[in-house]
């Protein structure tokens, strides 16, 4: 899908993207020399041509997405001449840290390219939906793990358990939510996510979080934890409690209550005193935990081979903070939830208001 709608330097007038940007696009039509990508906003945005040199042979259709760099811009013919991005012919040879990275980044142009559109939206249970774009996303997402790692499982928000295995069980299973924070973006609210981790056996491996309208994408190998801003630069993440500040996640399910209520959390006046609650309703709010712009992330459910939560863990785990379930279990055991804690004073704390509540009032 396109770019976002111009907005600055980096588009012309006509909202196609200036040389050198990279943009990810459906391709539009087969032609003689090559094929057509739409570069500029759906669903009537400018085309670009990519000839075939540049696919050295690679297969392509109707309707597949491709990353592409603008190469030339000639206004006056008009004609926008495009390359293969490098992402797109690395990604199959890259590692898998750099595949999260890349199928993260083309989810998050799917997403940015059809803000503020018209979407239709796909009932799933009470309260909640996907739209067009959580469809799109995930599949350009899936294609690109498809096409780099073909004998691995993947589980996506939308489309559920494919490949080898199909089961949570199999050995490399990829974990992709393509829009996390959609009923925020349906609003038209830009606090969302796209989340793509892989779990290798028992361990959450690799991960990406990229942010579609900051352009940073937080990503980790498993060692370290980095984000990635639009110049292309890693910076390590460092996480803090400096700002207090804890996210509270209120979605549904609720699986431990009446044991733990987020909202009782909220009530307890220990926690009035110590910090200040963030509701950002987004997956987000994890990796800026690892970056430390939060303190801590509290919330209930599964966490096991969960799509909204595993590259959050992941990043999490490997930036350093304390992450483990409701009552200080390892993650992925015990009765579930999360705490995931810049330190461990502020872990420690919240783990004592969630396992000794106080009556309201108090």
């Amino acid at each position: 899908m396109p770019d976002p709608a111009p907005t600055g330097r980096e588009h012309d007038p006509l909202g196609v993207p200036r040389p050198g940007r990279t943009v990810t696009g459906p391709v539009t039509e087969i032609v003689p020399t090559g094929v057509l990508v739409r570069v500029g906003p759906a669903p009537h945005g400018p085309e670009g041509l990519l000839r075939d040199d540049e696919l050295a042979g690679r297969a392509v259709r109707v309707g597949d997405t491709l990353t592409v760099r603008i190469v030339r811009v000639d206004a006056a013919r008009p004609r926008i001449d495009l390359a293969l991005a490098a992402d797109s012919r690395t990604a199959r040879e890259g590692t898998d840290a750099e595949l999260a990275v890349t199928a993260a980044l083309a989810g998050a142009a799917v997403v940015r390219g059809m803000y503020g559109a018209p979407l239709a939206r796909f009932e799933k249970t009470a309260g909640d939906f996907a739209t067009a774009a959580d469809l799109e996303a995930e599949k350009v997402i899936l294609d690109l793990v498809r096409a780099a790692r073909p004998q691995d499982a993947v589980t996506g928000e939308e489309s559920g358990s494919t490949g080898p295995g199909g089961a949570s069980g199999t050995e490399r299973m990829w974990l992709v939510d393509p829009l996390c924070g959609t009923l925020n973006y349906a609003a038209r609210n830009t606090l969302v996510a796209v989340n793509v981790a892989l779990r290798a056996g028992a361990d959450l491996t690799v991960a990406a979080s990229a942010d579609p309208f900051s352009g940073e994408v937080f990503w980790t190998d498993g060692e370290r934890a980095h984000v990635r801003r639009d110049d292309g630069v890693d910076e390590e993440l460092t996480p803090s409690p400096a700002s207090r500040l804890v996210d509270v996640n209120l979605d549904p399910p609720f699986p431990n209550a009446p044991g733990f209520a987020a909202a009782r959390l909220l009530a307890d006046a220990r926690f009035a005193e110590r910090f200040q609650t963030r509701v950002l309703s987004t997956t987000l709010a994890l990796a800026w935990v690892a970056a430390g712009r939060r303190a801590a992330y509290v919330t209930d459910g599964d966490p096991r081979d969960n799509v909204h939560f595993a590259a959050g863990i992941a990043l999490c785990q490997a930036a350093g903070c304390v992450v483990t379930g409701l009552h200080g279990e390892p993650p992925h055991t015990g009765a579930g939830g999360l705490v995931a804690a810049a330190d461990r004073e502020t872990h420690t704390a919240l783990l004592r208001m969630i396992g000794d509540p106080l009556p309201p009032g108090r």
